[in-house]
């Protein structure tokens, strides 16, 4: 079995675009010396020098990797290519293919109306990248896929571009991520009906609404379900066993958390460890945050504390648990509240 050789250029072994550009422009301006009569040599290289130079390199690029496309354009055949006839390529008059776009009449130059064609194969498309890459001060695949297209169409810019990004040191660096690890599985009382509690404060509070009152510390029972994330407010006015055992046995909502508490099973994180409760430490964030933004510097009373709290309650229980939808038929989102 024999393998079909991949077409290469003889400027392959180039890195940079822009030294290769300029040998050609001096190998092209000595060969166009040689063949006509001598003149004054020029040692600064003009734009005409450039532009003949890129277009050699761009035709040496299209013999190699559009032989076919070349000989259907010159003997005006039809394209049998179905994704570059998409393109409605033509051979300009320097015998370069070029795109065509319905940007004729417009006022453009001719490189940005009629880009040159380039395969995604060709080791000059790939230099091209990398010199976009740079000196868009390594820019995103789509600004870099606009600025190419003015002059050049690279057939599957995409994956030229996706290539050189990874190959690129500094975008490595910057965009590196630490590796995640994988997460362990759910605990048990994950997925049982088990209820996490903390308390959070101190806070403000007066006893009535007469501003020469003292003003108490009064605190935040927090009780989070683990199943569905249900969250129940308690006012405890003080760190005490009675004060936390007072608002378990609450009538408003501990019903729903446990019924005596003798089905009750405690454990306790150890001291000075509050990562250990993370869920019921997200839950006291979520209320806080509330909470703030509401009162302010204003200090409340109880019943008005107490109302806030059941407010803040009604809020945290009406986050959706399942993702949102924006099509009109589906059903209503999951919530806490719904448990």
């Amino acid at each position: 079995m024999i393998n079909a050789k991949r077409p290469s250029e003889w400027y392959d072994q180039f890195s940079s675009y822009d030294r290769l550009v300029r040998v050609v422009a001096y190998i092209n301006r000595f060969i166009n010396d040689c063949r006509k009569r001598p003149r004054a040599t020029v040692v600064i290289q003009q734009r005409s020098d450039i532009d003949d130079s890129i277009r050699i390199l761009v035709t040496e690029s299209q013999r190699c990797f559009f032989t076919t496309l070349t000989h259907e354009l010159s003997t005006g055949s039809s394209v049998s290519s179905k994704q570059l006839s998409k393109l409605r390529p033509f051979l300009d008059p320097s015998g370069v293919i070029c795109v065509g776009r319905r940007l004729l009449n417009s006022d453009l130059p001719y490189g940005c109306k009629h880009p040159m064609l380039l395969a995604k194969e060709s080791h000059l498309s790939t230099l091209i990248c990398r010199r976009r890459h740079r000196i868009s001060c390594h820019a995103g695949p789509q600004i870099m896929t606009a600025l190419i297209s003015r002059d050049f169409w690279i057939v599957a810019i995409k994956s030229i571009l996706h290539r050189v990004t990874r190959a690129c040191p500094v975008c490595v660096r910057f965009d590196g991520k630490p590796p995640q690890p994988i997460m362990a599985d759910l605990p048990a009382a994950r997925s049982g009906s088990d209820i996490g509690t903390q308390h959070a404060g101190p806070i403000q509070m007066r006893e009535v609404r007469l501003r020469k009152l003292p003003v108490n510390k009064a605190y935040i029972a927090v009780f989070v379900c683990f199943s569905v994330k249900t969250v129940h407010l308690e006012v405890v006015t003080e760190l005490s066993t009675e004060a936390f055992l007072a608002a378990f046995d609450s009538p408003d909502g501990q019903d729903a958390i446990t019924q005596s508490h003798s089905a009750c099973q405690w454990h306790f994180n150890p001291q000075s460890a509050p990562h250990f409760g993370g869920l019921w430490e997200a839950a006291v964030r979520s209320a806080k945050r509330l909470l703030i933004r509401t009162m302010g510097t204003h200090v409340f009373n109880y019943e008005e504390f107490t109302t806030l709290l059941t407010r803040v309650e009604t809020v945290l229980n009406s986050r959706p648990l399942t993702p949102l939808t924006t099509v009109p038929a589906n059903l209503d989102y999951l919530y806490p509240g719904h448990f």
